[in-house]
């Protein structure tokens, strides 16, 4: 589909995506359930959807950050079975960056949901770790 979008008059070159947008007014309908909560800030299964980091491990060789994400990983992953009021929580990955070689560094990311992902992270000692609290994208 994109591979010929180019080959299109200029007027022709759409691509339709899906999209959902989040209007806000006062809240008056959603305060019995969120209560002073602002709406982006209040749980959507469990976690509030805005809560997301985005961490992202470097390292010289593409085996050593994939290694060393997968350790920040689990290390995360038992910190959120550890605590019970986590339990809404999400952890995504490793999974290797968009661009996975930068620098002459090879990256992985991993991806964390949580109410407060800053009081996990900030037990855990990583070098080269680079934290995106609410990416505007997960690339």
């Amino acid at each position: 589909r994109l591979r010929n979008l180019w080959s299109r008059p200029k007027s022709e070159r759409v691509i339709t995506l899906p999209l959902l947008v989040l209007a806000g007014g006062f809240g008056t309908r959603l305060r019995s359930a969120v209560g002073d909560v602002p709406k982006p800030m209040a749980p959507a299964g469990g976690a509030p959807f805005l809560r997301t980091a985005k961490l992202t491990i470097a390292a010289p060789t593409a085996i050593g950050a994939e290694r060393r994400a997968k350790e920040l990983a689990e290390r995360l992953r038992s910190a959120l079975a550890a605590d019970p009021s986590r339990a809404a929580s999400r952890l995504l990955g490793p999974i290797p960056a968009w661009v996975p070689q930068r620098a002459g560094q090879w990256r992985q990311n991993v991806i964390l949901r949580d109410r407060e992902p800053l009081e996990l992270i900030g037990t855990l000692a990583a070098r080269d770790l680079t934290i995106d609290l609410d990416p505007e994208t997960l690339l």
